[in-house]
């Protein structure tokens, strides 16, 4: 996949395998020498990595200009402070799949469905920097299909298949699920039991109507395809590793 995204974008892309009985001071002394090669732009160090083999201590080697993943405690920190860095992929994504979407965030309720280092608590800090008010929720919220009903935009990225289902999900509310969890199909499990982008708000009560007609989810998951509106929210406030701006 990583082959396929870097020859998409014209980019030069070199694997380094190294024995799964490679330890800590093997992989470091391997990130070192990347580091010091002027013809490498950026690192990204895969996981899972080998048993035994301490993740933190090998992304905290990582040059911080180099760490495309954003996965180094600078680049952490840097995120966190506003200030120009890396950040992590899929937590960009999520804000220019609700750029690209036109999604409304200054002044939104959003909703992050985890805190990991990976996705949520980055999402958080994007979302937190586009003057969206945030919310965090994880494995101890306690109602949390009332917490997430609340929100104007869901990011859904936690490793539990079907967590997220209608109950959870007010209507008009955008949903972005980015959790996956592997499974024997030939496709892993999304976290949303049913795939959706954005739920219509529900129309106002005809006076020959009891009630309004349920909303109905869309059939493509949110994502992948989601839908478009004219206005466009303001850049998240990060940039690049070059300066650029993150919108």
């Amino acid at each position: 996949m990583l082959e396929r995204g870097a020859a998409r974008v014209g980019a030069e892309l070199r694997a380094r395998q190294l024995d799964s009985a490679a330890g800590t001071d093997e992989l470091a002394a391997r990130l070192e020498e990347l580091n010091a090669d002027r013809r490498v732009h950026g690192v990204l160090l895969q996981a899972p990595l080998p048993p035994g083999v301490d993740q933190a201590e090998l992304a905290a080697r990582i040059a911080p200009a180099k760490d495309v993943d954003g996965a180094s405690p600078t680049s952490a920190v840097r995120l966190l402070r506003g200030r120009p860095g890396f950040v992590p992929a899929t937590a960009a994504a999520v804000m220019e799949i609700l750029r690209g979407a036109g999604v409304p965030l200054s002044g939104a309720r959003a909703v992050v469905l985890g805190r990991s280092m990976v996705v949520g608590r980055p999402a958080a800090l994007l979302l937190l920097a586009a003057d969206a008010t945030v919310t965090v929720c994880h494995s101890r919220t306690r109602d949390l299909e009332a917490v997430t009903r609340q929100a104007d935009v869901l990011v859904v990225a936690v490793g539990r298949p079907r967590l997220v289902g209608a109950g959870f999900v007010k209507p008009g509310a955008t949903v972005i699920d980015v959790g996956t969890t592997p499974t024997a199909a030939a496709w892993p499990a999304t976290s949303t039991s049913t795939p959706c982008r954005r739920w219509p708000a529900p129309s106002p009560p005809s006076p020959a109507a009891s009630a309004p007609s349920p909303p109905c989810p869309s059939s493509a998951r949110s994502s992948r395809r989601p839908t478009t509106r004219v206005d466009r929210p303001p850049s998240c406030g990060y940039r690049d590793g070059r300066g650029a701006p993150l919108r």
